[in-house]
């Protein structure tokens, strides 16, 4: 299996200036970067791919980044589907592994919750922090 890395110029433009969401010119592509902590993104309203997912928690508070296949960002308390999951520490990051592509056919969204598992939702004392993904 190939490990994906998120390009060193998605690297560099977060390190170097405020994390904002860049297009990519050619390979269809798309790096988003959270430009404030935040406890959910919508990466993508409609169909996709995710390439790569990593958080990075600025909270006291642990829990789960997990990665759905949803056209909107779903409500607190809500039952979650996850397409992929990592158990992220308190002020610590998360990557989650991609094998091969995860395709979506409905849209990308990535969230932090503070539930016992992945599957639930909560925001209360929910990790915040900052997402890097790479999608097409």
């Amino acid at each position: 299996m190939r490990r994906l890395s998120l390009p060193s110029f998605a690297l560099l433009l977060c390190i170097s200036l405020p994390c904002v969401a860049k297009a990519q010119s050619g390979g269809g592509h798309t790096p988003y970067a959270s430009a404030a902590s935040e406890t959910n993104a919508l990466i993508k309203s409609t169909r996709g791919v995710t390439l790569y997912v990593r958080g990075n928690n600025v909270t006291a508070n642990a829990g789960y980044m997990v990665l759905i296949n949803a056209a909107s960002v779903p409500a607190d308390t809500s039952t979650l589907t996850p397409l992929a999951c990592a158990k992220i520490a308190a002020n610590g990051d998360a990557e989650l592994f991609v094998p091969a592509p995860i395709a979506h056919n409905t849209g990308i969204v990535v969230l932090f919750t503070a539930a016992t598992t992945c599957f639930t939702r909560t925001n209360t004392n929910a990790p915040s922090g900052l997402f890097t993904v790479l999608y097409e």
